[in-house]
């Protein structure tokens, strides 16, 4: 039987929940199994939500800082608009 995929894809919805500090620690307890990932259109799709859908512009910065910036993460990248987490 193959071995679980040692990183995990988080999408738009999930990287609003860890911003918000609503994820009671399963994003933590996930996060230290496996690498997590998160595509720029993930990204791109949580800071829209938060600018105009949950119209809190403020929580921009927690989410830039669970997202890494793109030059960080040239080395581990290994599949273009990914970036760890």
């Amino acid at each position: 039987m193959p071995r679980p995929a040692s990183a995990l894809a988080v999408d738009a919805a999930v990287l609003i929940v860890a911003t918000r500090g609503r994820s009671s620690g399963a994003l933590t307890e996930v996060a230290r199994g496996a690498t997590l990932v998160t595509t720029d259109r993930a990204a791109q799709e949580a800071r829209r939500r938060f600018t105009l859908g949950l119209q809190c512009p403020e929580l921009l910065h927690i989410l830039d800082a669970l997202i890494p910036p793109q030059q960080a993460n040239l080395r581990e990248q290994t599949v273009p608009g990914v970036s760890k987490i």
